[in-house]
């Protein structure tokens, strides 16, 4: 009985701390600075009322962008996996509230595996990992695009370094795309780690990767990538930021880029977030309040709400019993 007893409150502590971060960061990012005030400010603005459908499509493709993550994770889950899309939906925004407490969201992996049982956890965890790649290769290639059609004209760079860091970029798409492709070969590479690390066999699934299997998750990759950069942009047009359409894809896709580039805590994250998007988007307009005001409703649709969410569904799961440390019941 103390042995549960302890179980049982360890349990209720870990999921505490986990909640106390998420709260924290939330309200440290939302609340904590001006651009809350800023935020309200816009909204009571009579000129929002007349964009109202852009924020109305905005919501609307919340469901889409981490239901498009759910699918890429599945397609990278071995065909027998036996996890269904809303059990799978139900880790995504686990791993999201768990994330987002986490440098460059590496919490993704360890909410995502609460809810998969024994050894398939491994598998969870290759897929997690292999989607991210393809994540994050979509978003160099977008990152691309965003240099030539917005850095060349607006980034104040000397050429030198523009044209580097366009190779730079570039470079990693090709690697990053030669390593991804071939990602089954790795399995060579890996197996004479066994002897020493006893945990590494565990990635010698990698080798179930077909291109075909890895082609699909690209896919679903982009379609996420072009639904999000698509929410960035309506949400800019409800605050009355109104790019070209080419150019503020191409202002969003360096957004990202330079974000992922420098990967950060969560809470020095909260003013890079905003000082990034004030270079960029002063370009096209001088309303720094909204164009904070764009950048934290994206950030509360599509990051603290599904988080929330996640959380909700995190209260619910033994987390000591989901990592097998919990046998006693």
């Amino acid at each position: 009985m103390n042995r549960i007893f302890r179980n049982r409150l360890l349990d209720l502590f870990i999921k505490a701390c986990l909640l106390f971060l998420l709260g924290l960061v939330i309200y440290k990012q939302v609340f904590a600075g001006e651009e809350w005030q800023m935020l309200v400010d816009r909204l009571l603005r009579p000129s929002v009322t007349h964009n109202w459908w852009f924020l109305v499509f905005t919501i609307l493709l919340i469901p889409v962008n981490w239901g498009l993550e759910t699918r890429k994770w599945l397609s990278l889950l071995p065909a027998n996996f036996g996890l269904g899309f809303w059990q799978s939906l139900r880790a995504v925004l686990v791993g999201v509230a768990i994330s987002i407490i986490t440098p460059n969201r590496i919490g993704e992996y360890g909410g995502r595996i609460l809810l998969v049982k024994g050894r398939k956890r491994w598998d969870a965890v290759l897929a997690t990992l292999v989607g991210s790649m393809a994540q994050l290769l979509v978003l160099l290639s977008g990152g691309i695009f965003g240099l030539l059609v917005y850095g060349g004209r607006h980034l104040d760079f000397p050429a030198s370094q523009y044209n580097a860091a366009l190779v730079i970029v570039g470079l990693l798409v090709i690697a990053g795309l030669y390593i991804f492709f071939n990602i089954a070969r790795f399995e060579r590479y890996l197996k004479p780690l066994t002897r020493r690390f006893k945990w590494v066999k565990h990635l010698l699934r990698i080798r179930v990767y077909s291109r075909k299997k890895l082609l699909s998750g690209l896919a679903w990759a982009a379609l996420r990538y072009l639904t999000y950069v698509v929410q960035y942009l309506l949400i800019l047009r409800f605050f009355g930021v109104e790019p070209p359409v080419l150019q503020g894809l191409a202002a969003i896709a360096t957004i990202y880029l330079i974000q992922t580039s420098v990967p950060l805590p969560p809470l020095i994250a909260i003013f890079a977030r905003g000082e990034i998007a004030i270079l960029i988007w002063s370009v096209f307009s001088s309303d720094a309040g909204s164009i904070l005001a764009a950048s934290l409703s994206l950030f509360i649709l599509n990051l603290s709400v599904p988080a929330l969410l996640g959380s909700a569904i995190l209260v619910q799961i033994n987390v000591l019993k989901s990592l097998g440390y919990d046998n006693s019941e």
